[in-house]
């Protein structure tokens, strides 16, 4: 299966699980905060990182008819919002491949005044930094800087006491 790791975006910005804290969406990626979805508010990010993509399905929207699939935080599976697959009418063809993060679901940091912003309060992963690499690989990187982070308490990593 191989060793579990997620991105740490190196942004001003940063779009994160609410539950686990996860990065998910570097601030240079929203291209639009006008979404809404069953929870209220949400944005539109050109991609994400450390998200894992459900089974495709059909789904009548607002705005039309699309193929969806519902995105999962890599940490925790919580459902955080969803990508566009594929989009009936041609005015929303543009949507194709960009996913929606639920506002309720995420909370996002400024780095530069050092803030977050949340509605659910603070949990923390520990956490282990190994290497850092710029850009990401696959469908749903952001493309920014990012540092690679392994789970400390990974069952199988490397133990100095056995």
């Amino acid at each position: 299966m191989g060793r579990p790791f997620r991105l740490l975006l190196n942004d001003e910005k940063v779009y994160a699980c609410g539950n686990c804290r996860t990065h998910l969406a570097a601030g240079e990626q929203l291209a639009s905060k006008h979404f809404h979805a069953k929870s209220g508010r949400a944005y539109l990010f050109h991609n994400t990182c450390n998200t894992t993509g459900g089974p495709h399905e059909q789904r009548m929207m607002t705005t039309g008819k699309h193929i969806v699939c519902d995105l999962y935080c890599q940490e925790c599976s919580t459902c955080v919002g969803w990508q566009y697959v594929f989009a009936f009418e041609e005015s929303q063809k543009y949507k194709t491949g960009m996913c929606v993060l639920e506002r309720a679901i995420i909370v996002d940091f400024d780095k530069t005044s050092g803030t977050s912003r949340s509605r659910r309060g603070e949990h923390g992963q520990s956490l282990a930094r190994t290497s850092q690499q710029s850009g990401g690989s696959g469908s749903q990187s952001s493309g920014s800087e990012a540092m690679v982070l392994f789970a400390a308490d990974d069952p199988g990593s490397d133990s100095e006491d056995e």
